[in-house]
């Protein structure tokens, strides 16, 4: 017989949508470089010999390299209702709404410097999610509302 060694373990990259990348980031306390896991169901994958076998189920797997997210979200799009009193949010990634400080976000007329163009920041908006999510809105109180409606 001949012996056959394979240098660096076979490799398989699992590509995450953003669906399933937003879900994982809301639940902000699954993954860490401690906490990580996979568990890998026994008819999830096969190898490749001519008659396949599945693959055996060994449990959780702790995770060998853990990268933090370094990505820094950005600010698709916002609604603004003011019937509503609501500012809605779409961000590209989860965003941690408990850290949000409505009283940084300043609305106005044009995407000129703040000197130049007619604006107003919030004074009184609050986070009306809960959680953590891409989509956020903020509840518009009444002094903003009342300022915003002048």
């Amino acid at each position: 017989g001949s012996d056959y060694t394979v240098g660096y373990p076979p490799v398989v990259d699992v590509m995450l949508n953003a669906a399933d990348l937003n879900e994982i980031k809301r639940l902000s306390n699954l993954l860490t470089n401690t906490t990580t896991y996979i568990s890998i169901g026994m008819n999830a994958t096969q190898d490749v010999a001519v008659f396949p076998n599945p693959l055996v189920y060994t449990g959780a797997l702790k995770v060998s390299i853990f990268t933090q997210d370094v990505t820094l979200p950005r600010l698709l799009a916002f609604n603004i209702n003011l019937t509503s009193a609501e500012i809605v949010l779409f961000f590209d990634e989860t965003m941690a709404t408990g850290t949000f400080l409505p009283s940084l976000f300043t609305l106005q007329s044009s995407q000129g410097l703040l000197q130049s163009v007619q604006n107003y920041t919030l004074q009184s908006t609050v986070v009306g999610s809960v959680g953590n999510a891409p989509i956020v809105t903020l509840t518009i109180q009444s002094g903003d509302l009342n300022a915003l409606k002048l």
